[in-house]
């Protein structure tokens, strides 16, 4: 077929003939063709010479469908927020591009990036991609889950809690203060059930240049797309950072009050007032 095709100068140094899109639009061009000089019988005829062995071992019961399309009503059946897709780069002259994208689930704290000759080659493969993890990593086919972000000021213990849950070492805990720079994505796994944690940046409104805006920045977005807080305080009193977290967290979301630290506090009945 490509051997017949007239293309223009781009598409003849790109490869255009072999290029499935061309193929395919120059098929479904001969089909309409016949149609407009034979009439529906004639194309009808000409559709099952070509392609009667496919149609024949096509299921009716097999459902194709692109991985995007999967993987959208995989979230959605789930309650997760559709993935965003952003292009990271465009390379190549414009005759023969080559795109890398990102396709990010905010609520799961993942990114995932896929390559190909067109943008919506790069999504597809970034898509596939995604559904490959959802399903290996978070077992999102037959069981439940649910995400539930470690919010709170710097050096309150988020880091240490999230390594507790999940049963090893995977955020950083230091003295110094806002040691994780970005959401943490851990994962505990009991029986039927997923619990995803995410370990978030300290909130501090005392140091405000642009890397500490974009860590609250971080924080604020987390607090949006969560099924449940973890809020944690030392075993003090809320101090006006504390009251600004609360205020940040949706009317909706449950939140769970977590008061760290309690060993170094030497009258324990403060905790109750």
């Amino acid at each position: 077929m490509g051997d017949y095709l007239i293309l223009g100068e781009g598409e003849l140094k790109s490869s255009g003939w072999r290029r499935p899109s061309i193929l395919a639009d120059s098929v479904e061009a001969i089909i309409g063709a016949v149609f407009i000089d034979g009439g529906i019988k004639a194309s009808h005829n000409l559709i099952i010479n070509w392609f009667k062995d496919r149609i024949d071992s096509i299921n009716p019961n097999d459902i194709e469908k692109d991985s995007k399309s999967l993987l959208q009503e995989l979230l959605q059946a789930k309650k997760i927020p559709l993935p965003d897709y952003d292009v990271i780069s465009i390379e190549g002259e414009a005759h023969c591009q080559y795109f890398k994208v990102s396709c990010t689930i905010s609520k799961l704290g993942v990114i995932i990036e896929g390559e190909g000759s067109s943008r919506k080659i790069a999504e597809q493969g970034a898509a596939e991609e995604m559904l490959k993890k959802l399903k290996k990593d978070l077992l999102v086919m037959n069981k439940r889950c649910g995400t539930i972000a470690i919010v709170g000021q710097p050096n309150v213990g988020k880091s240490t809690m999230l390594n507790y849950f999940i049963g090893t070492k995977l955020s950083i805990t230091s003295r110094k203060a806002q040691t994780t720079r970005y959401q943490l994505l851990g994962i505990h796994t009991l029986s039927e059930t997923q619990y995803i944690f995410i370990d978030t940046p300290g909130y501090q409104l005392k140091y405000l240049n642009k890397l500490n805006k974009n860590l609250n920045k971080t924080v604020k977005q987390t607090l949006q797309d969560v099924d449940i807080i973890l809020f944690l305080i030392e075993p003090k009193e809320m101090t006006d950072i504390d009251l600004k977290i609360l205020q940040m967290i949706p009317k909706k979301t449950p939140v769970i009050l977590v008061s760290n630290k309690v060993d170094l506090l030497k009258d324990k009945s403060r905790l109750l007032k």
